[in-house]
């Protein structure tokens, strides 16, 4: 085939333009590709110079930055739990001094931790507290918070009780009132039902006396181990209701009347099973009691902790202006009580074993295994005692009562240990309170003479 040269020619010139197009066109997508991926690094450096604007806080001492309205705050960046609630109030009622424009939010505010704590809310019981914890000063303030005033006179006033406020009709059924005059005094017996939520209706005695015209106040008065005895029963203690109802206060001894006293039927605790004391003294303050604006009472050993219990347990710090606390209570750390702490040589060993062991294990529902009176038991009935004492390092309770004095009276080693075990609940208490000991190793300290004058002479002059 012969071809044309000029044909030919034209050809190989359209061959040599198009190889020469080849790089050409590479080169322009090249360029057009880093011109994309800088357009697009430039829209990420926007943005994110966009999302970090938020006129950050910079704390140059360690160059952290963290958001204005966001402050990053290692007490609060975690789920609260009861273990920080706990280790918060702890923090805060060490605290010696307060503000004394702020003191007067302290009740209330503690009021409502403690009901947040019974919720287990605890986020909303830590945020409580930090509001209180703010309120503090340093030691330069004036007003005393842990280490109140000693002078019964300077504590707050007592709200006024409304009868209204101690509606028992729901929970007191009343059998009889009868005649129960003694050597001692003249009295009124009521036989009374309590019920309570989760505990069978049990059957108590309230023995009512007074002498003369003269209204000094009303005294609660209650007995140890199940509560079975009648305080003025015996003589010393006798003598003491003597002398009280002719300084003119109207005294209340409740006794409980089944096989086991307070105890029977009762697998809550002693949280579980004191409600009856609490509502037998509603119904004393509601329905007989004539001065309800004066109220006291004192217990001895299982009686003492009748009486903390209604406090820690039940708020009825209202009620009371004053109660004395003797032999006890026991139950300040009953996990100590039923199976020994090893770091305390004076408890080392159990010191329950026995009745007052068998009281806790029938009061918990282990009268078959026996764990308390044994002094042995696994793990979780540990916890149990733990949140069941009055002291509880892991269930906090109502340990601040800011009309109520807490006085203990004790002996310096009691045979029993209740006063090592009674020095727990002391010692987180957070408001008025005192500490009374006598020489020996008694126990039934409402009955002996020495610390019987003890009690009557501060009745006398701080029951007002």
């Amino acid at each position: 085939m012969i071809m044309n040269e000029n044909n030919y020619q034209e050809e190989i010139v359209e061959q040599v333009s198009d190889a020469d197009s080849v790089p050409v066109k590479k080169r322009s997508f090249e360029l057009i590709t880093i011109s994309l991926l800088v357009v697009i690094l430039m829209f990420l450096l926007v943005v994110l110079m966009l999302f970090n604007r938020s006129d950050p806080i910079i704390d140059e001492s360690n160059q952290s930055i963290t958001s204005e309205s966001s402050v990053e705050d290692p007490e609060t960046s975690e789920i609260v739990t009861r273990e920080m609630v706990q280790n918060l109030f702890a923090e805060v009622v060490s605290l010696e001094k307060i503000d004394s424009s702020f003191s007067d939010q302290v009740p209330d505010i503690l009021s409502l931790v403690k009901q947040d704590i019974q919720k287990q809310d605890y986020e909303s019981a830590y945020e409580r507290l930090i509001v209180l914890k703010s309120g503090y000063q340093d030691k330069e303030s004036e007003t005393v918070v842990n280490e109140p005033e000693s002078e019964v006179g300077l504590m707050p006033p007592r709200p006024i009780i409304n009868n209204d406020d101690y509606d028992t009709s729901d929970t007191v059924n009343v059998l009889a009132a009868r005649d129960c005059s003694s050597s001692v005094n003249s009295a009124v017996c009521h036989d009374l039902v309590v019920a309570c939520s989760k505990v069978p209706d049990r059957n108590v005695t309230v023995r009512q006396s007074q002498e003369g015209n003269k209204d000094s106040g009303t005294i609660v008065f209650t007995t140890g181990s199940t509560g079975s005895g009648v305080y003025s029963d015996r003589p010393v203690a006798g003598e003491t209701i003597k002398i009280l109802n002719e300084e003119g206060f109207e005294t209340f001894e409740i006794y409980w009347t089944d096989d086991k006293g307070w105890t029977t039927g009762v697998n809550s605790g002693f949280s579980g099973g004191t409600c009856g004391t609490a509502e037998v003294t509603k119904w004393i303050a509601g329905n007989v009691a004539k001065n309800t604006e004066t109220m006291c009472a004192q217990g001895n050993s299982g009686g003492s902790a009748q009486i903390a219990y209604m406090l820690a347990e039940y708020g009825m710090e209202d009620l009371f202006d004053m109660v004395i606390l003797s032999g006890g209570p026991p139950p300040g750390r009953l996990d100590i009580a039923c199976f020994g702490d090893e770091t305390d040589p004076s408890l080392k060993d159990t010191v329950f074993v026995g009745s007052n062991g068998g009281v806790v294990d029938a009061l918990l529902g282990w009268e078959t295994e026996r764990y308390c009176s044994s002094g042995s038991g696994p793990d979780w009935a540990l916890e149990i005692l733990k949140d069941d004492s009055l002291a509880s390092p892991t269930k906090p309770k109502d340990w601040y009562y800011p009309n109520t004095k807490v006085n203990f009276v004790q002996s310096e080693s009691d045979v029993s240990h209740s006063d090592e075990l009674g020095r727990y609940y002391y010692d987180v208490i957070t408001s008025e309170k005192k500490w009374y000991e006598i020489p020996g190793s008694v126990h039934t300290l409402d009955n002996y003479q020495q610390s019987a004058e003890i009690i009557r002479q501060l009745f006398i002059e701080e029951c007002r």
